[in-house]
């Protein structure tokens, strides 16, 4: 497309689809952009994919994936993250090992890191570490915002919808509703 690798100078093994695509990048390596403005603002990152209009867009990280629009957008220097769908992991900009899976999962991360988010907005306020959500807007309230070493499995953002949530620092699991087991149970 237009403009694709426009500023390239030494990078190499890059591929670039779509109009502005992989635009500034000037010594990056083995990227691969496809779609408006994809790794728009990369110049030196190496290792990334990103397809979708301006996903990574303001990327300078390294081995990251975006797929979807908007995905890793504001992504600065995080690398290891994955987001696939529609504003995923969004406003990350130094977050690192990060996978956020499902429109706008984790997408209100910053600087966290080692959190998955996996469906549609889930973990979509947090911005703290270790964390695991699990469901259609699990998570997605201001009492998980800023909490870190947190599982929550949930088909909801009410705490009515919280059918497991835990917290890994505790060594705690809470399941809210019955229990049912087949087999034996042990007990340390």
């Amino acid at each position: 497309g237009s403009g694709a690798l426009l500023f390239n100078v030494t990078g190499s093994n890059n591929t670039a689809s779509g109009a502005n695509a992989l635009f500034r990048n000037t010594t990056g390596k083995a990227n691969t952009a496809s779609g408006y403005q994809a790794l728009y603002k990369n110049k030196t990152g190496t290792n990334n994919t990103a397809s979708g209009y301006k996903a990574l867009f303001n990327n300078k990280g390294k081995e990251n994936t975006a797929i979807g629009a908007a995905a890793l957008e504001k992504n600065n220097t995080g690398y290891w993250n994955a987001a696939v769908g529609y504003h995923a992991l969004w406003k990350n900009t130094s977050g690192r090992n990060n996978t956020g899976l499902g429109a706008a999962a984790l997408r209100d991360n910053t600087t966290g890191k080692w959190n998955t988010g996996l469906g549609f907005r889930a973990g979509a306020k947090n911005n703290g570490s270790g964390n695991i959500f699990i469901g259609h807007e699990a998570g997605y309230n201001n009492s998980y915002r800023n909490v870190s070493n947190k599982l929550l499995i949930a088909n909801g953002k009410q705490s009515g919808n919280y059918l497991i949530s835990g917290d890994f620092a505790a060594h705690k699991v809470n399941i809210n509703g019955d229990l049912h087991a087949s087999g034996n149970l042990t007990q340390n």
